[in-house]
């Protein structure tokens, strides 16, 4: 339990704040990314966004970096690690 506002503030900040994860890309059609710190993850092409271009980069198997915002509902692909 936080003693004051500015731990409060912070608790807050660091749950909402966008991180990065590297999710392994399980299948291209349909587009399947497993979240490789949580293996129960997988996200579907509803829940991720992929600039234009990479999109024709992406290949089964790899493994991208990618930006998590909205506490982690929606993931933007960064780059491949």
């Amino acid at each position: 339990m936080a003693n004051n506002i500015s731990e409060i503030i912070r608790m807050i900040a660091q749950r909402d704040m966008p991180h990065i994860a590297v999710g392994y890309i399980s299948s291209v059609s349909p587009l399947q990314v497993v979240l490789m710190d949580d293996m129960n993850v997988s996200l579907s092409e509803q829940s991720v966004i992929i600039p234009s271009r990479s999109r024709r980069h992406i290949c089964e198997g790899d493994k991208w970096y990618l930006l998590a915002v909205n506490r982690g509902k929606i993931y933007y692909f960064l780059d491949r690690v």
